[in-house]
């Protein structure tokens, strides 16, 4: 028997932990006559009922304190999902660097070498196809040269 179970040796008909963090309380109820529930049923439903349940009372947590350390990673979590989403920038053929690296290299240039990598990145972009020129457009046809032009027609 694990000595989580073992806290659940007994005859009671009830038994309850508490969460040290928040104070919850969970109650398992045996419903019935006889026998007292199994310290291997109690604790499968106290974890049914989303509470860990640890090797003495100091270590159980409530399913609210359980998600809380969750919570509190969210952001961290993002920017490591951001990061692998980044691509990865080959160098010479032999070495690739990780674009956010890249970004975090040019914050800290001086403004002499950001000048100089701002003249690398723009020799890397490249240039726009040229505008086609806009067509003229036709010249306004006098009612006399319509009308001539109408006549040729016919």
């Amino acid at each position: 028997m694990r000595s989580r179970e073992r806290r659940f040796v007994g005859r009671a008909r009830e038994w309850q932990i508490t969460c040290p963090k928040c104070q919850a309380i969970s109650k398992v109820i045996k419903s019935g006559a006889g026998h007292s529930m199994a310290p291997k049923g109690i604790v499968k439903k106290l974890t049914q009922a989303g509470w860990q349940v640890g090797d003495n009372p100091k270590q159980d947590l409530c399913p609210d304190c359980i998600r809380k350390p969750i919570k509190s990673h969210i952001k961290t979590a993002d920017k490591a999902l951001n990061d692998l989403q980044a691509p990865i920038v080959p160098i010479n053929g032999t070495k690739q660097v990780h674009f956010a690296d890249l970004k975090v290299a040019a914050a800290t240039l001086t403004a002499e070498c950001a000048k100089e990598l701002i003249a690398l990145l723009r020799q890397q972009i490249p240039a726009k196809a040229p505008k086609a020129p806009k067509a003229e457009p036709p010249p306004k046809m006098e009612q006399s040269d319509y009308e001539n032009w109408l006549n040729e027609l016919k």
